[in-house]
């Protein structure tokens, strides 16, 4: 498996320079994003303390589980379908999508 970036918060963010309600709107998604995968068993380091403080801002795909590839990969991932709502947008943002995709993922792996 080739390793690359998936998420560079940093890198993500500064896209939103010139509107920094959207900077910590993302930002603030990420750190909730992170504690999911990171309180699932999704990835295989941490990602965000109790405060959601970042210890990593960089993630590659190699620091996801097979199940976490199988939510955050492809063009029609979980992942993406849970960006595209409106649900990410909460604060705290409903997970609802993806808690209901890491559902099917494991029982299918049963």
């Amino acid at each position: 498996m080739d390793d690359y970036i998936l998420w560079d918060v940093d890198e993500i963010i500064s896209a939103y320079s010139e509107v920094p309600e959207w900077q910590l709107r993302t930002e603030e998604g990420f750190r909730y994003l992170f504690k999911f995968l990171q309180d699932n068993g999704l990835v295989v380091c941490e990602l965000v303390d109790d405060k959601l403080s970042f210890i990593k801002r960089t993630v590659k795909i190699s620091e996801m589980t097979d199940e976490g590839r199988k939510l955050v990969s492809g063009a029609k991932s979980p992942y993406l379908r849970w960006i595209k709502s409106k649900a990410r947008d909460n604060v705290p943002p409903d997970m609802k999508i993806l808690e209901k995709a890491l559902t099917q993922i494991r029982a299918i792996n049963q």
